[in-house]
Parts: structure tokens; C-alpha cells; sequence
């Protein structure tokens, strides 16, 4: 099991405080997972605070809000050299069954700029682990390059 398998069963019932709070940290087998499935040479560390609430707009809503954090090694895309990368993203999205992730779009309620997860399939089983890597993959560079690094009609 990786991270990203990991899901979060809700139960309105048995949250404290109205939430649930929580935090994914990966192991080494993990980490060696993420880099293979993120496309990067290394994931040196993974974690993942998160914060699940109800939300007020929908009764089957949920508002899921996180920090994903930790460091990628990738090659420079000018040297090839190995240069690390901290990741450091901090997300707030809203998940719910597809029905209502429509009513809440049509209402204006959720923004065409958002990018809202896939409507979930059991309204209380959130994909809490595809979450944090999602957003995780968000921070990685497209073009990692190491500090002074140039291509040769750059340098001067």
C-alpha cells in the first residue's frame, strides 16, 4: 500500500470538534514509489498534514485542506546533474459525490478557476493519500536547474 492508497471514512458522528485532523508520513519503500510514479529521480521525504470538515454549502460536501511538503531530486535540465527540490504546497479543495459538486458549480459555489478532485463515489470515503500526492506533483518543477547553471549561448 502507498500513499496515495490511503482513504479517509467520515462519519459526521464520530468527528472531533466538527473535523477530522490528520497526517501522512511516507517511508523510504513509499518515497521510492511516489519518485517512480512522479516521474523524479528520488523522493527524498513525503509528508502530508491534512484538515477534513464538513462543509456548510452542501450537506454531502466536504472541505479538505492540507499541507504537503518534502524534497524531490531530479536531473538539472541543463547539466543532467542531481539537484533537489523542496516542495512546499498548501491546498484547500471541496469533494463531494458528483451531483453535488454539479449543484455547488451551477449555484457559482465553486469557481471555474478551481480544479475540484473527482466526485467521489461513497460520500464518506474521501481519497485522502491521492489528495496530498496530487498536490504534492503540483510543486514538483517542470525544468529543475542548479543554481548558476546556464546554457552556453547564456553565458556570458
Amino acid at each position: 500500500m502507498t500513499t496515495a492508497d490511503i482513504y479517509l471514512t467520515l462519519d459526521p458522528q464520530s468527528l472531533h470538534n466538527g473535523e477530522t485532523i490528520g497526517r501522512l508520513q511516507a517511508s523510504a519503500a513509499t518515497c521510492k514509489e511516489l519518485a517512480t510514479r512522479l516521474l523524479v529521480s528520488d523522493v527524498a521525504a513525503y509528508s502530508f498534514d491534512y484538515k477534513v470538515k464538513p462543509s456548510s454549502l452542501a450537506k454531502d460536501a466536504w472541505i479538505v485542506s492540507g499541507y504537503v511538503y518534502g524534497t524531490v531530486i531530479q536531473s538539472c535540465c541543463v547539466t543532467s546533474e542531481p539537484v533537489s527540490n523542496s516542495i512546499n504546497e498548501h491546498f484547500q479543495c471541496i469533494c463531494g459525490d458528483a451531483a453535488t459538486l454539479h449543484m455547488l458549480e451551477q449555484r457559482g459555489l465553486i469557481s471555474d478557476n478551481e480544479d475540484p478532485p473527482e466526485p467521489l463515489t461513497d460520500e464518506r470515503l474521501i481519497p485522502i493519500g491521492e489528495l496530498g500526492v496530487q498536490h504534492f506533483a503540483l510543486g514538483i518543477p517542470l525544468y529543475p536547474r542548479l543554481a548558476g547553471a546556464s546554457w552556453p549561448e547564456e553565458k556570458q
